[in-house]
């Protein structure tokens, strides 16, 4: 009953949804459009081909330079509070990405998310590479629902397509240089235009200090600082309107003592911490660490590209997009929570990542296609080290130094797809698409485990492995996609698609030599509707959707191991809203939020928080998806005044959250209570469009929030521990441009 409910409360809201735009339609329809600032068009390439975003029939949001840098959004984290139903946080510097309640809650080496993330065409791999691309941003655009016909791997969950700024045929660039609290020091820069009379290039550098956001109580160091160093090249070479290449090569550099564990809390009230029995102590405060070692975070991204676009006539066109990367990631840290030497944490990760994309591109009369091959390649060699161990672990003495824990070893992955989209113009408002992609994907797994309690600990012992596994395994994939758009006029239309989502099979390195797990799939029922009403000074962007999602793959523990199995189903079901409203020249109202209820079908596992002989499987159907909140909310007002040496925006935001769980356990363990937070910016424009600056306070109430938890080993005492959102920060930017 209480489900039949919740579908009729839904079906409901789609129906009040589109009752209310059809009648403003009508109203629209006979406004006569007056004078005054109207919401810019903002074109995306979402469907590979530039097009108005509000003609576009699919439930993205799209986010203009403009609109990042008034919003002051540096990274993925501040795009999460703008997109509905769109989650962020991160474990140890890996991005965990949940777009409608699927993302990324798999943590074994080598893990890959379920939101497909691209830079330029490109789909990035590793999670964690995720988050050093931000800079010199022309747009960003994020696609909520599976994007299997368009998009590379794994786009179960959905799609994030940033764009940066390429080589243009004018000089033109810019300088902007960021100050505030806790010593932060940013500068972003870049410059670009012609070369010669077929030659254009771009640079582009980001560079970001501070100091720490908390503390290592033990040693009086900072942590959660930063020291990160971004740059980029682009050539483009274009001898004729037919033809043009551009290569494009970047680096990112970080160096700090960034994405510390914290201390959250308890796993389990009726077992002590293992470092607080022995004497230690935890951190009151979890923005601090009371830890034997400073947390360590070292990592170097390389990436180069070269895209090709060819015009073979009026409509027609052929684009390569050929990348190569790589990358290697480092970062240690105190496992146990305390001060006392019991167990130090490393964690490496080492990838290379080669992809080539062809993209043919047509349009005749009433028809219009994309249609292409995708081929990728990656080799990813991580591995999760605890050494020194202690044998305090086992009652012994905490002197006793042992070399300890080893899981990981390498994954190969090679994936071939084809894939295509057909649109068919029936009339001038009534359109038709159908899709389709196959997938066929194998990896090659060497996965190792150690647990050495004998030998005296040395970094410069090698592993012997109790296990020693290699395999492999390949998956094949159909998924379809129909939809249906209606154009009610020129500024309002409507769609229904049906859609199959595609995540790979794989392996868990350091499983235990657990066999491979297979690919989940996902139906997407979605409807929605886009208009422009009143002359252009009101925008609604309204989505329902109704997902089945099978076979995912989900983390159970076995023992003391945890492995990937295909052990639930689920149902996600939501609404969704973005509205934006000019009331007067100078005001500027804009909301977006979600309703999501995203929970388990069929789920059983135990709980690693809870040991009993013999071991305890709990039924967690009916409980929420990590990272699946039941609302989120954000509210913007702008006030825009005029003067004569510039135009200043004050602007302010307020963000909603309910309850988030990173858990299937829905416990109050490994999870962020619903909480609000506030961000205020004043932006100043010159007439001239030379200069501009930015004061800016965000996370006004200074509120500490978790954006990952997880309940940790037995052997240490369960503690829980996870990662936290930045403190309040305050300061100011000073921009100027150059044409």
């Amino acid at each position: 009953m209480k489900d039949f409910y919740e579908m009729t409360t839904v079906r409901q809201g789609i129906r009040f949804a589109v009752s209310a735009v059809l009648c403003a339609a009508v109203a629209n329809t006979a406004y006569a459009q007056e004078s005054g600032p109207v919401l810019e068009e903002i074109v995306i390439t979402a469907q590979k081909r530039a097009e108005n975003l509000q003609n576009t029939a699919l439930a993205v949001t799209a986010l203009t330079a403009d609109s990042l840098s008034d919003r002051r959004i540096l990274a993925l984290d501040d795009v999460a509070t703008i997109v509905p139903n769109m989650s962020f946080g991160q474990s140890v510097g890996a991005a965990r990405i949940a777009i409608r309640g699927i993302g990324f809650d798999n943590i074994p080496p080598g893990a890959e998310g379920r939101v497909a993330y691209h830079v330029d065409g490109v789909y990035v791999g590793r999670p964690a590479a995720t988050m050093s691309s931000f800079f010199d941003v022309e747009r960003i655009e994020v696609l909520r629902g599976p994007q299997g016909t368009l998009y590379g791997r794994n786009a179960t969950g959905g799609s994030i397509n940033l764009i940066t700024k390429g080589p243009s045929d004018e000089i033109d660039g810019y300088i902007r240089t960021t100050i505030g609290n806790y010593d932060h020091v940013g500068v972003e820069a870049a410059i670009g235009g012609p070369l010669s009379n077929i030659i254009s290039g771009r640079i582009a550098v980001s560079t970001v200090d501070h100091t720490g956001y908390g503390e290592n109580l033990f040693t009086g160091h900072d942590i959660d600082n930063a020291h990160a160093r971004s740059y980029r090249a682009e050539l483009k070479i274009a001898p004729s309107d037919a033809f043009s290449a551009t290569i494009s090569v970047a680096r990112h550099n970080e160096d700090d003592q960034n994405y510390s564990y914290k201390y959250l809390g308890l796993g389990n009230l009726s077992v002590p911490v293992l470092g607080v029995a022995l004497g230690g102590s935890t951190s009151p405060d979890p923005r601090n660490v009371n830890a034997t070692y400073d947390p360590q975070n070292q990592r170097v991204y390389r990436d180069s590209t070269l895209t090709m676009s060819w015009k073979f006539a009026e409509g027609l066109s052929l684009r390569s997009i050929t990348s190569y990367s790589k990358g290697d990631r480092f970062s240690s840290m105190d496992l146990d929570a305390t001060e006392l030497p019991i167990t130090k944490y490393f964690h490496r990760e080492n990838s290379n990542q080669f992809s080539q994309e062809l993209q043919f591109i047509g349009e005749r009369g009433k028809f219009r296609w994309v249609n292409g091959l995708y081929y990728y390649t990656e080799k990813v060699d991580a591995g999760t080290y605890i050494n020194p161990w202690s044998l305090a672990l086992f009652g012994f003495p905490l002197e006793l130094q042992r070399q300890g824990y080893f899981a990981g070893g390498s994954i190969d992955t090679d994936a071939l797809a084809a894939f295509g989209e057909l649109n068919y113009q029936f009339t001038d408002k009534l359109s038709v698409l159908v899709g389709a992609r196959y997938s066929w994907e194998k990896k090659k797994l060497h996965d190792m485990l150690q647990l050495d309690v004998e030998r005296l600990y040395s970094p410069d012992n090698p592993i012997i492995p109790i296990i020693d596994v290699r395999d492999s395994d390949s998956w094949t994939a159909f998924t379809p996609k129909a939809s249906i758009q209606y154009q009610f006029s020129h500024s309002s239309q409507a769609y229904a698609m049906i859609s199959r989502g595609f995540k790979s099979g794989g392996y868990n390195p350091g499983g235990g030599g657990a066999p491979s797990f297979r690919p989940e799939l996902l139906w997407n029922y979605e409807v929605g509707l886009k208009a422009d009403w009143f002359g252009g000074r009101m925008r609604t962007n309204l989505a329902a959707f109704f997902y089945d999602y099978k076979d995912i793959q989900v983390t159970k523990v076995v023992s003391v191991v945890a492995v990937i199995d295909n052990a639930a189903s689920a149902t996600v079901k939501g609404l969704e809203a973005e509205v934006t409203i000019l009331p007067t020249d100078r005001v500027q109202v804009d909301f977006s939020g979600a309703l999501l209820k995203a929970t388990y079908d069929k789920f059983s596992t135990e709980n690693p928080a809870i040991k009993t002989n013999p071991p305890t499987v709990f039924n967690l159907n009916g409980h929420p998806l990590p990272q699946a909140p039941n609302y989120t909310a954000r509210l913007g007002l702008q006030y825009t005044l005029p003067t004569s040496i510039g135009e200043f925006k004050l602007r302010g935001e307020g963000y909603w959250v309910d309850d988030v769980y990173f858990t299937a356990y829905k416990d109050k363990l490994a999870y962020q209570p619903a909480h609000s937070t506030y961000n205020a910016f004043l932006n100043f424009e010159s007439t001239s469009g030379t200069w501009s600056g930015t004061v800016f306070m965000k996370n006004i109430e200074n509120k500490t929030i978790a954006n990952s938890a997880f309940v940790s080993s037995d052997l240490l005492g369960y503690p829980v521990l996870g990662g936290v959102d930045p403190p309040r920060t305050f300061g100011v930017s000073l921009g100027y441009k150059f044409r």
